[in-house]
């Protein structure tokens, strides 16, 4: 704070060496400061009117952030507590090492615009914020880059262009590059950097030091515990094999797909227990060791299903998407438990627990499945939200929705509504989202929503037997008035030919789900006839109603 104040008489106080009568707002002598009949207004620990706002130490940062980002506003009243709280709001922005405040008198008083009702003139004074501004990142410089652009690696990094610099970012970002060069091959990639801080405009010039090496490619795959199975068809499913750079974001994925192809061959039980690259000593080659468990090869048997009672046996054999008899399909098994717990789901038992198990034959080597199911509770819709909408009313969305509140619940039901919502034309996504509730037996569902751009606008060129080569232009919004409307405005023209369609559709009329729509055309075209190519034109003139 700009000065202290020592209050002998209640009414008066001094801000560095001039006391200041804190009722009139003017500067006295000692020998004035025994005026005791005189009623205390203020003291130096505030309430302070603020007449004036200032700044310094700003270099990079507008003026206008920080005096947004504190309380205190012109000729209004600015207390001792707010200054603790505008220092943390302006520290919490991210671009300031620190921030100090200081309030000092001004010989002159103004009225307290936050009360139009008080007339009365108070002491003025000046909040100065002065700031110590973090250097902004302004420049990346390389040294040794060749294979990665520099997009790729300022991408990958938590340091961004323009904002405040941070060393600690900067050191992470170094785990990072190296994490996006590896991503591309480049195992034994080296990245330092050093910067320089330029005082005077307050910036900091980052060089990153990067030795690439050379990318890492597979030299060999060796697979122990295979009996059956080819070894070069399991190779082959995997995108690190030899000849290909290693990647080191492949591995899941080439686990995944080994593993579904060799249980989709009939190895039910086929697993991998152990993946290990091993690398030369410059990381130029790798050689990768896998060890799985084969198993037996089954084929599909019996089918029962234990503790149903909601579904019906011809709802249950449309479920089941493999046959007796049938070599062993991992994605048709796995498509059996998703269809049979969608079907319970279809009628409220959202919950119902469909866990499989699986007992060998071993005399013919088939595979008899028994599907243990607890129904549990049914599940009712407790509440419908939409999340996500633009300008468009929610109740344009909401309206699609083929259920209600209250009702049971109903996975085919929820899945159309995406649907619908989708098909309205201006929509770039549409998830579902099915939420827990307090009560067990009901759930939220949400549908989070992107409207996108509804204006469409296309051109090209056509060519028929009958009305030669032709251009058509068109233009359409699917979303007029953000009431879900289409208007389309199309024109084909050519040497035969000239179109013009004006088109207007809504998919509800009277908030009943009844699409109406109106076309408005024009047309012209060219005939032969015989010999004459432009014999004659036919024009046609009108409109047509579509319900």
């Amino acid at each position: 704070l700009g000065g202290s104040s020592a209050q002998s008489p209640l009414n008066t106080g001094t801000f560095g060496s001039k006391a200041v009568d804190f009722t009139s707002g003017n500067y006295i002598s000692p020998e004035e400061d025994n005026d005791e009949g005189a009623p205390q207004t203020f003291s130096d620990e505030g309430p302070w009117l603020i007449c004036e706002l200032k700044t310094e130490g700003l270099i990079n940062i507008n003026k206008k952030t920080v005096l947004k980002n504190i309380s205190a506003k012109t000729n209004t009243f600015y207390a001792l507590s707010s200054i603790q709280e505008d220092k943390n709001n302006l520290i919490t922005l991210g671009n300031f090492d620190n921030v100090e405040i200081d309030i000092t008198p001004l010989p002159s008083k103004a009225k307290n615009k936050a009360d139009k009702k008080d007339k009365q003139l108070y002491p003025c004074h000046a909040l100065t914020v002065i700031l110590e501004e973090k250097p902004i990142l302004e420049k990346f410089l390389y040294e040794g880059r060749k294979q990665l652009s520099k997009s790729s690696i300022q991408k990958a990094m938590m340091s961004k262009l323009k904002d405040p610099f941070s060393e600690s970012k900067l050191l992470a970002d170094m785990d990072k590059i190296k994490a996006a060069y590896a991503e591309n091959g480049f195992l034994n990639a080296q990245i330092t950097y050093t910067f320089e801080i330029n005082k005077e405009k307050n910036i900091a010039i980052v060089t990153l030091k990067i030795n690439e090496g050379q990318k890492t490619r597979v030299k060999a795959v060796n697979v122990e515990g295979l009996k059956e199975i080819p070894l070069k068809k399991f190779i082959k499913k995997l995108k690190n094999r030899p000849g290909k750079v290693y990647k080191v974001q492949n591995m899941p994925v080439d686990n995944y797909k080994a593993t579904t192809y060799a249980r989709n061959e009939g190895y039910y039980e086929f697993k991998i227990e152990n993946y290990e690259p091993v690398f030369s000593d410059d990381y130029s080659e790798v050689t990768l060791n896998y060890t799985v468990q084969e198993g037996t090869k089954a084929y599909f048997g019996e089918t029962t299903v234990i503790g149903n009672t909601v579904l019906t046996e011809k709802e249950i054999d449309k479920s089941i998407f493999y046959s007796k008899g049938k070599l062993y399909n991992q994605q048709q098994f796995d498509g059996t438990v998703r269809a049979l717990q969608e079907g319970y789901a279809n009628k409220g038992y959202l919950r119902a627990e469909v866990v499989p198990q699986k007992n060998l034959d071993e005399a013919t080597n088939t595979l008899n499945i028994n599907f243990q199911v607890q129904q549990n509770n049914i599940v009712y819709v407790d509440h419908i939200d939409i999340t996500g909408e633009g300008d468009t009313p929610k109740y344009i969305f909401a309206r699609e929705i083929p259920f209600k509140e209250g009702s049971i619940f109903n996975y085919s039901k929820v899945q159309r509504g995406q649907n619908k919502l989708m098909n309205l034309g201006f929509l770039t996504d549409a998830q579902i989202d099915i939420t827990p509730t307090n009560d067990i037996n009901k759930v939220d569902v949400g549908y989070n929503i992107v409207e996108g751009r509804p204006g469409m606008f296309t051109a090209g060129v056509a060519m028929s037997s009958l009305d030669g080569l032709y251009g058509d232009i068109s233009i359409s919004h699917m979303n007029l008035f953000h009431r879900a409307q289409h208007l389309t405005a199309r024109a084909m023209f050519g040497k035969r030919i000239l179109d013009y369609t004006v088109s207007w559709y809504t998919p509800w009329v009277y908030d009943q789900p009844v699409g109406f729509g109106i076309d408005a055309f024009d047309t012209r075209r060219y005939r032969s006839y015989m010999d004459t190519y432009s014999a004659y034109t036919e024009k046609r003139r009108g409109f047509r109603l579509n319900v």
